[in-house]
């Protein structure tokens, strides 16, 4: 039982008995104590004591039942009936938040795929010979415009997937980003900033839980100062700015986060109970994110500046910076087209396999612009046909397809030709996924994520091929 310093024994004791969830509302008014049954099934923490029950029980407060003590015990008590599955108006509520979060992830997916398509048909028309001034400036602005959308369906997609832990060397400053892009809508008459440069040393975290620690402290930070959402919510003026630093002192070498928002001050004794889960400003968001962070050996505090607060995170450093890749090397002057073309009779043939059409007719054209014939599969089936009956120099395919996915079109692909198991390249709009990287490890098939950079597919399809 968890309770304040000199709480009652034999109240403990029927605490203790009672086998649903059960508060102990001391004579005051507020709450004394509670049973390990209201700790695990709604979240009281240390934060609880002394608070009115109404509030800390909100959730739950239509299914509270109050029991009046006689003797000498001092005070009520309450029982939360959440039914014998356990089930309250709060769980319902975290299911369909759950929910909604899964179907995101599916439609952001999608749309990935067409946005990548005319992110590189609007670049290509851009730098297409002979187009109109006028008409190139559209394009360039249609390519900005989708690169920006692009961009937020992305980490809205990481943001909602599903997937293993993986913990790596990871660098803040993408990740910071990628949470303002999503936050964009709700920060339009806000003062924002962000300054955290990539420079700043990798830390050991996993990419996405720490995504997540940082939208709910941004959250938490936007709705102190009265953000709300859906439909019809006020617009509301306030600050949010991140920073990014190195520190390296008697506490080691770490990175510092400090995210400043321009809500109320939080008091000294409000500060104290802050990260426990159940303090005013959001506290199962602040509490999570202090179990992510210190997951990574890292610690949370909030300190209090001009008009507004301050989140600060730590988090350590190990390890460098990754080097960069070493530069391809410098064609030879005597590989000439020349050269190449009376070397290779024939120029090779790359099977292009995706089920959206414009992301197929994309590929096809860079590789017809770098040289190399192409042959269009809508599928991994159609693929496996098309490897039945032809020689195909590469391969290149999509992760997802609605036949046969690109992995099992791999499997198939080095059964029939085992020399493609070095000449296939994987393509997909989610390439953090467990799968895809579980792949990649087991096979070095690189993996390219869409929207995929045109110089970089042709760099690989030629190193593939050996030119």
């Amino acid at each position: 039982m968890s309770a304040e310093p000199g709480a009652d024994r034999r109240a403990a004791s029927l605490l203790a008995a009672i086998a649903e969830p059960a508060v102990l509302v001391g004579g005051e008014g507020r709450i004394a104590a509670w049973n390990d049954a209201a700790a695990a099934r709604l979240g009281l923490g240390p934060a609880a004591v002394g608070r009115r029950p109404e509030e800390a029980l909100r959730p739950w407060w239509s299914s509270v039942r109050r029991i009046s003590l006689a003797g000498d015990i001092d005070g009520a008590l309450l029982v939360c009936s959440l039914g014998p599955a356990g089930i309250g108006p709060d769980d319902l509520a975290l299911q369909r938040e759950d929910t909604v979060g899964r179907i995101a992830g599916g439609i952001t997916h999608d749309l990935s795929n067409p946005l990548g398509a005319i992110v590189g048909l609007a670049g290509m028309l851009a730098d297409e010979p002979g187009v109109p001034d006028d008409l190139r400036s559209l394009a360039g602005g249609l390519e900005d415009s989708a690169q920006r959308t692009l961009a937020i369906v992305k980490g809205l997609l990481e943001y909602a997937r599903r997937r293993p832990l993986r913990v790596e060397a990871v660098s803040v400053g993408p990740i910071v980003r990628g949470v303002m892009d999503l936050l964009r809508h709700a920060t339009t008459n806000m003062t924002t900033r962000v300054s955290v440069s990539d420079e700043l040393p990798e830390v050991e975290a996993d990419a996405s839980l720490l995504r997540q620690a940082l939208m709910a402290l941004a959250l938490n930070a936007l709705e102190a100062q009265g953000v709300a959402w859906g439909p019809g919510a006020p617009e509301v003026h306030g600050r949010l700015l991140i920073s990014g630093s190195a520190r390296d002192d008697a506490g080691g070498r770490r990175v510092r986060l400090a995210i400043e928002d321009g809500a109320p001050t939080v008091s000294e004794p409000e500060r104290a109970a802050l990260f426990a889960g159940g303090a005013a400003r959001s506290g199962r968001d602040l509490a999570v994110a202090r179990a992510i962070v210190a997951r990574f050996g890292g610690r949370i505090s909030l300190e209090p500046v001009a008009a507004g607060n301050r989140i600060v995170v730590d988090l350590p450093v190990v390890g460098a910076v990754l080097a960069a890749p070493d530069p391809e090397p410098a064609p030879s002057p005597a590989e000439t087209p020349a050269a190449a073309e009376s070397a290779v009779p024939e120029r090779p043939l790359v099977l292009v396999c995706d089920d959206e059409p414009l992301v197929r007719g994309l590929m096809v054209r860079y590789m017809e612009r770098a040289g190399l014939r192409a042959v269009e599969a809508h599928g991994g089936r159609e693929a496996v046909e098309i490897l039945g009956r032809q020689r195909v120099a590469m391969v290149i395919a999509d992760h997802r397809m609605p036949d046969l996915s690109g992995v099992e079109l791999y499997e198939a692909a080095v059964t029939i030709d085992p020399a493609l198991a070095a000449r296939f390249i994987l393509t997909s709009g989610d390439a953090g996924t467990g799968d895809v990287i579980a792949f990649a490890e087991r096979t070095g098939v690189p993996v390219l994520s869409k929207p995929f950079d045109q110089a970089r597919l042709v760099a690989l399809v030629r190193s593939a091929l050996g030119g």
